[in-house]
């Protein structure tokens, strides 16, 4: 039986999580590890230098012979006098070089009162009005998940759009929050859309005039939100966690390539300790509400129950939002039992403003 890596495996009960790069002390809470660094006293975490030595002491150089020259290559010799303790931090150091990408992380600025075209969590949404509301296989009205401005957000990102609203609609009376998992990417009682122009004169009285579901409204229960909550970008590091696609194809080649060891089909899970295997996830999670980041699951990866072709088209986190209370303990966000929802889409897709395939998920404890 596969182990995974629960909340409460590394911390038990609510503790708070800082998202990082955004300058200031925030402490935002998921149900993971606590971190109370400011952004300049954040450090990476790193192999310690006793293993670091150990490496450098390894390190060889080679010549390489090519078609007009021959030049000086480093080439690692593989290590095998280290300690158990060494080699844990050593193979996160090697996680984290391979996998690294640029990704955002969305702070939740609380006690604000976004208007409709600021990026956000629920409440009203902004609307062409010469456009056809979304509604769910009932035909009821969707309610506005998320939306993200990036006429406003100015990430001069080039896999993201530069401008434009994104939104993100689920049902609010489906009893799943709009999921299918059986057909995950047909959006039915979900729906993603983009508004690459944006109409200013679009009022507020208007939506309202809509009789639209709102977060936070007693009668839309069936909702992970609590409150209409503004957002915004902090850019972050994200690197390949367990179980995530992939990430054993990841964990073998590093073995081999640092220590000579072929586990052949035995998995990372059972090649580590519990306590081990808390440590890398620990170091390595990708908790939290972001933004082309590696995703965070509570149970697994639903794209290892696709056929090989599907699961790697949905290579990108378009958009993932965590479970999450603040300071004072307040429950502003609760997908089932403190579980995680996560919009994938391909990067092609993604460069070109096609949001017509989007897969979406969510788990929970």
């Amino acid at each position: 039986m596969k182990k995974k890596m629960v909340r409460g495996l590394v911390v038990a009960g609510m503790v708070s999580m800082m998202m990082t790069a955004c300058g200031s002390k925030e402490t935002l809470g998921t149900a993971d590890t606590e971190v109370t660094k400011t952004t300049d006293e954040q450090e990476e975490n790193t192999v310690p230098e006793s293993a670091m030595e150990t490496v450098e002491e390894n390190v060889i150089k080679v010549d390489v012979e090519t078609e007009n020259e021959t030049t000086t290559a480093t080439q690692v010799e593989v290590l095998a006098d280290v300690s158990r303790e060494e080699k844990i931090d050593i193979i996160i150091d090697e996680i984290k070089k391979r996998t690294a990408v640029e990704a955002y992380e969305l702070k939740i600025i609380e006690d604000t009162n976004p208007d409709i075209f600021d990026s956000k969590f629920g409440g009203l949404p902004y609307w062409d009005m010469a456009m056809e509301y979304p509604v769910d296989a009932n035909q009821e009205k969707m309610m506005l998940l998320a939306q993200i401005n990036f006429s406003k957000a100015n990430l001069q990102d080039e896999r993201l759009p530069q401008e434009g609203i994104l939104q993100f609609f689920i049902s609010t009376n489906d009893g799943m929050c709009g999921v299918d998992y059986e057909n995950p990417d047909e959006q039915t009682n979900f729906r993603v859309i983009y508004h690459e122009t944006i109409d200013e004169s679009v009022t507020y009285e208007q939506i309202v005039a809509m009789d639209l579901p709102n977060a936070g409204e007693p009668q839309n229960v069936e909702t992970p939100l609590t409150k209409e909550m503004e957002i915004e970008f902090c850019k972050t590091t994200s690197y390949m966690e367990p179980f995530i696609y992939g990430f054993e194809e990841v964990f073998q080649d590093i073995l081999m390539d640092r220590f000579g060891e072929d586990i052949g089909e035995q998995k990372s899970y059972e090649y580590v300790t519990d306590d081990e295997y808390a440590y890398i996830y620990d170091e390595i999670s990708n908790a939290g509400n972001r933004v082309l980041s590696y995703p965070f699951f509570t149970q697994y990866d639903p794209r290892d129950s696709m056929d090989e072709d599907k699961a790697e088209y949905y290579d990108t986190v378009l958009l993932q939002i965590d479970s999450y209370w603040n300071e004072n303990n307040e429950e502003l966000i609760l997908w089932g039992d403190m579980g995680v929802a996560n919009f994938f889409i391909n990067s092609e897709a993604l460069k070109n403003k096609d949001f017509s395939q989007v897969m979406y998920s969510w788990d929970c404890m």
